[in-house]
């Protein structure tokens, strides 16, 4: 084999081999890239599920009583938090409901339900139980929270003083949760709190931005930028939208933006 012979073969062969290696290593790539860039849409996916059906729920109030029907004819039951979140009140046990029967003064340690369809006579507390987190509001639209220590009889034994109303007879109390949605921009988590007990869960990981918008028209057409108890009762629809990043940055998928719209059900008054 002449020389020229040897290094055309030689320049074929490094050709070949040049052509082979690429294909490898854009399957590798490619392997690599395809399994974050589905997580990416998975956990997108979770995300609206999640808080899509959290905010179809919200506002749900007790269903008897002289303070039945939605929260929102009280008080805004969702609600920016003072972390950037989003904080949403609901009811969520049709049977642990009740009408306070005598002033609850604040720093008040129990309270005394009136007797109601759901319990015997003199068992108003029957559908409450130690350790249960309460919702309790006025007529007027002050609302306060508490945890239960124990139920007896027609009295609810809370775990600590009453604060943030005093609570007039005819008052309301239900079991309920007040759950904040918020986003952890150093640890890129979405996090749920328990706005009543403090306990935080996390909801999905690589969230780094989260922002809401309110609208005071099922359409979203007019903003509502206040945040007064009486602007914030206007809000008719929700779009929560977050951004999404990979956990590989090395792997440069592009960030995913995106938006959950809801118009909730128990925001007519």
């Amino acid at each position: 084999m002449s020389l020229v012979e040897t290094l055309v073969s030689m320049a074929l062969t490094l050709t070949v081999t040049g052509a082979v290696l690429s294909l490898v290593n854009a399957g590798q790539a490619i392997a690599r890239t395809q399994p974050e860039a589905a997580d990416l849409q998975q956990r997108a996916r979770l995300a609206l599920q999640t808080l899509g059906r959290e905010l179809r729920d919200a506002g749900a109030g007790p269903d008897r009583g002289p303070l039945a029907g939605p929260f929102v004819r009280y008080f805004p039951p969702v609600e920016p938090s003072i972390d950037g979140g989003i904080v949403l009140w609901t009811a969520t046990s049709a049977e642990a409901q009740g009408t306070i029967a005598a002033t609850v003064d604040q720093g008040a340690t129990v309270m005394t339900l009136a007797d109601s369809a759901g319990c015997y006579a003199g068992e108003a507390a029957c559908a409450f139980g130690a350790g249960a987190s309460v919702i309790a509001f006025t007529a007027d639209g002050c609302r306060t929270v508490a945890r239960v220590a124990a139920a007896a009889g027609g009295t609810l034994q809370l775990t600590a003083p009453l604060t943030g109303c005093a609570l007039a007879a005819g008052s309301a109390v239900a079991q309920g949760e007040v759950r904040a949605y918020v986003v952890d921009a150093a640890a890129r988590q979405l996090i749920r709190r328990d706005e009543i007990t403090g306990s935080t869960t996390p909801v999905l990981d690589n969230v780094t931005a989260m922002t809401v918008t309110y609208f005071a028209d099922a359409a979203g057409t007019a903003l509502v930028t206040g945040t007064s108890d009486a602007e914030l009762k206007r809000v008719r629809r929700i779009r929560v939208t977050l951004q999404f990043v990979a956990s590989n940055p090395l792997l440069r998928i592009p960030d995913l933006t995106v938006a959950v719209d809801v118009t909730p059900r128990n925001l007519e008054e």
